[in-house]
């Protein structure tokens, strides 16, 4: 019985040992465990188990998941983009030229920026075309024509209201007269700053040889007709396509003819 009752008291030493153990080892290890858990390697403030960059104390989030952290990254929600090198708001990557702000885009691929580029569609040219009196000239003139406008449409088909739909040479006429009739031409030398657009000429029923062929012009390009200015050393005209000048001639009334002598001071025939 003696013997019994010894081993009974070492067997119950022994699990009070290994109990003692276990309860330190689990102590042990939750002190590990949380201790890892407040773990900041870097001292950036942001612990290891939250820290995208555990390393580097500058670097703590990665929105986009490009390896890049957002304080270093120009584009912290764009995974394809990290740098704007030239800093004009387009990424390294997309950007055509990634050091000059001024160009990001090259549509033809021909080294040139677009927004130099004069010719953003071919490869082959890029410079601005060669400088062209004439057209430096005629600009002024071209930037007054308004050929797509529905006032002038309107203020048109009031006047061809006696012409038949297919007559062309009926229109070209009936607008011509009713200028030439209604409004005053002012005799002036061609002058490319006081040039009036075709709604203040017809405001104010009148202008100079250039104005009144403006507003022309204008008039017959808004009921279809295509229609240019021509340029003199002294004068401005309109000019209409697509009109026999046979069947023009012949709706022209003959008191017409010798009233636009008489204004420009000129016969109608006048040998070349």
């Amino acid at each position: 019985m003696s013997g019994d009752g010894k081993v009974r008291k070492i067997v119950v030493v022994l699990v009070g040992i290994i109990l003692i153990t276990l309860g330190l080892m689990s102590g042990c290890t939750e002190n590990t465990q949380t201790k890892n858990t407040k773990i900041d390697t870097d001292g950036d403030g942001y612990r290891d188990a939250v820290d995208a960059f555990p390393l580097d104390s500058t670097e703590w989030i990665d929105s986009d998941g490009d390896g890049v952290g957002d304080n270093l990254d120009a584009f912290p929600q764009d995974a394809n983009e990290t740098q704007d090198t030239d800093g004009d708001g387009v990424g390294d990557t997309a950007d055509a030229f990634p050091s000059d702000p001024t160009e990001s885009v090259d549509s033809d691929g021909d080294g040139v920026g677009d927004n130099t580029d004069y010719y953003t569609d071919d490869p082959t040219r890029w410079e601005p075309p060669a400088s062209d009196e004439f057209l430096q000239t005629a600009q002024p003139f071209l930037n007054k024509l308004d050929l797509d406008d529905s006032e002038l449409r309107t203020y048109a088909n009031t006047i061809l209201t006696g012409c038949d739909a297919s007559n062309i040479e009926c229109f070209v006429n009936a607008l011509y007269r009713d200028i030439l009739l209604n409004y005053t031409c002012l005799v002036a030398p061609m002058n490319n700053t006081t040039l009036q657009t075709p709604q203040q000429t017809i405001q104010q029923k009148q202008g100079t040889c250039e104005d009144l062929s403006i507003l022309l012009c204008s008039l017959l390009s808004n009921i279809g007709l295509t229609s240019s200015l021509v340029f003199t050393n002294a004068h401005v005209y309109s000019m209409v396509s697509d009109v026999n000048a046979n069947d023009l001639w012949h709706v022209a009334e003959q008191s017409l003819i010798h009233q636009t002598e008489e204004i420009f001071g000129e016969p109608i025939f006048q040998s070349l």
